[in-house]
């Protein structure tokens, strides 16, 4: 909920005191996820720094990139790059990032 949140300062505390920031749900996703879907760039940075990664997939493939796209949160999917997303990644279905952000601009 912290990275869904963009809280950044929550996160460092969390970590503190023992919260996996890899662990995911029962879907797959991880706070990463979390963070990419709301668009909070500065989580993202700070959830690099504590070890979570920026390609781990969902239970339908999706990475934190897909969910940024998917919302339209262009200045996440430029974080998400310079912390090493892929952008080519595809989903179960076949779709990449890109797919996602073009079909909420049609």
């Amino acid at each position: 909920v912290a990275a869904l949140n963009g809280h950044g300062a929550a996160l460092r505390v969390l970590k503190e005191l023992g919260a996996s920031m890899t662990e995911k749900t029962t879907h797959g996703w991880t706070p990463a996820n979390c963070a990419a879907q709301n668009g909070h760039g500065a989580a993202l940075r700070v959830l690099k720094e504590l070890g979570a990664s920026m390609t781990e997939k969902t239970t339908v493939g999706a990475t934190p990139a897909h969910y940024a796209a998917q919302n339209g949160h262009g200045a996440a999917l430029r974080v998400l790059k310079e912390l090493g997303a892929l952008m080519t990644e595809k989903t179960t279905n076949g779709w990449t990032p890109a797919h996602y952000l073009a079909l909420i601009h049609i």
